[in-house]
């Protein structure tokens, strides 16, 4: 059977690259004349690859298919942002490879034991070659990308600087020395760490971690040694309590998040909302690891001249502003949930009675009567939570 593939692989080849760019993943390669023409190549050799092996030992285990064919794709792939291509790219082959398979081992045996032994061998070999293999050239890739990165850095902190500055660089040309597209949605993030000689390692894991889901690569750029500054692509918000557990309370690095938006301004936007956020927590001394803009643009208004802070907190809150800080999350829970003690009681974890205890507590603290002016005091609550106090 081996023999046959690699005798007619004319007959079979072709097929199988045209159906395999045409699988749900492939649209940006296929579209692309000069990734269609490399990924026919890696298409090729490496089912050449697997048939050859099987031809001199069949049923043993192949060998992962690195040829410069393959590393010629990924390299590509790297240089035009679509990594993930290649996972979606050998998940199309092995479909179409199997399926040629399935097919060919029933014109070689009719009997059943026969058969059923041939396609467990043949699916086995198939998924174990492409296996092996993707996780070969995804390690390949990332290597490639980190060895891309620390020469690029110099032309990548110039040209994000140019697109942030609004300086006269075409879109297109941005684009190319960046290998991230800027017509799309974004969302900012700052990471950093007030540590000097830290390890920013926490803050690609952050980065990766969110990643994952994403079509597209995300940018990074170091714009010190002790930061780094990260574009997110894709419309999906980013997952708030996934994004704190992701950071390790324990270390030292901090993230600082934009708001989403679209295209070269919302590229500009969210990072200006990043920026605004994360120099709100050093102004503050902030204990929070990570800050979401929209959630501090308020404190950060009225932080922005820190004596009139105090003084606001003083004058709307007296003396809940020194109660217990159990006390005071309570009532900003309760105005921010409409007075629903049932909703503060689920936020909290708590039993409805604790909750009414504590609100009664905050509200006899107040120099004047809650309902007077729950917006007010809701804005003082949020400056001492993001204070630290």
């Amino acid at each position: 059977m081996a023999g046959a593939l690699v005798q007619d692989q004319d007959a079979w080849l072709a097929d199988l690259t045209v159906e395999s760019l045409k699988a749900a993943g492939m649209a940006a390669t296929a579209a692309d004349p000069v990734l269609r023409a490399s990924s026919e190549r890696a298409f090729k050799a490496s089912f050449l690859h697997w048939a050859t092996q099987n031809l001199r030992d069949p049923g043993a285990r192949v060998d992962p298919a690195l040829g410069s064919e393959v590393v010629h794709i990924a390299r590509d792939l790297i240089r035009r942002g679509l990594e993930d291509n290649a996972t979606a790219a050998y998940r199309a082959g092995q479909a179409q490879a199997l399926r040629h398979m399935v097919n060919m081992a029933f014109t070689v045996t009719g009997d059943p034991d026969e058969l059923r032994d041939l396609l467990d061998t043949i699916a086995w070999s198939i998924s174990d070659f492409v296996e092996t293999t993707t996780s070969r050239v995804m390690d390949m890739m990332r290597s490639e990308r980190a060895e891309v990165l620390r020469g690029s850095q110099p032309e990548l902190r110039e040209t994000v600087a140019l697109v942030l500055e609004g300086a006269p660089i075409s879109r297109q040309r941005a684009e190319a020395r960046l290998g991230y597209r800027l017509d799309q949605a974004h969302t900012a993030l700052i990471g950093w760490t007030p540590e000097p000689d830290a390890d920013l390692r926490g803050v690609d894991d952050v980065v990766e971690t969110l990643g994952r889901s994403r079509r597209y690569r995300s940018l990074t750029v170091m714009p010190g040694a002790a930061m780094k500054w990260v574009w997110l692509p894709g419309t999906e918000d980013i997952d708030r309590k996934h994004l704190r557990s992701a950071v390790d309370p324990a270390g030292s690095v901090r993230v600082a998040v934009g708001g989403l938006a679209a295209g070269v301004e919302g590229f500009r936007r969210s990072h200006r909302d990043a920026v605004a956020a994360q120099r709100m927590v050093a102004r503050l001394d902030s204990p929070q690891r990570v800050v979401f803009f929209d959630e501090v643009q308020l404190v950060e208004l009225m932080t922005s001249d820190p004596e009139s802070a105090q003084l606001f907190v003083r004058q709307t809150l007296g003396g809940l502003g020194q109660a217990p800080r159990e006390v005071r999350e309570t009532l900003l829970a309760f105005i921010e949930e409409n007075g629903s003690v049932s909703r503060v009681a689920a936020r909290q974890y708590a039993h409805r009675n604790t909750i009414m205890r504590r609100v009664a507590r905050a509200e006899a603290l107040l120099p004047r009567p809650l309902a007077r002016n729950p917006v007010q005091v809701a804005a003082a609550l949020q400056v001492l939570r993001w204070t630290g106090r």
